[in-house]
């Protein structure tokens, strides 16, 4: 009974900080697109915003699988 509200808490704290990274994420390209728009207002949107998403992708993306790899690990440790 312990462990089932323990692991309903984690899974609970767990969407949410998932859900603040997404905006966080949301919030980081959107200011970025921003000031990539203002330096550069004569070129297209959508050339900042391809160049935005190759530079961001990578190291964002591990960082976000090696997050939650890390949280997994902590559901496996609660459970066990």
């Amino acid at each position: 009974m312990h462990t089932d509200t323990c692991v309903h808490i984690y899974i609970c704290v767990y969407m949410k900080i998932q859900l603040f990274l997404l905006l966080l994420l949301l919030l980081l390209l959107i200011t970025i697109c921003c000031n990539k728009r203002m330096t550069s207002n004569v070129m297209s949107f959508k050339m900042p915003l391809r160049q935005l998403v190759k530079s961001l992708n990578q190291p964002l993306l591990l960082l976000y699988m090696i997050y939650n790899i890390l949280l997994l690990l902590l559901l496996f440790i609660f459970l066990l």
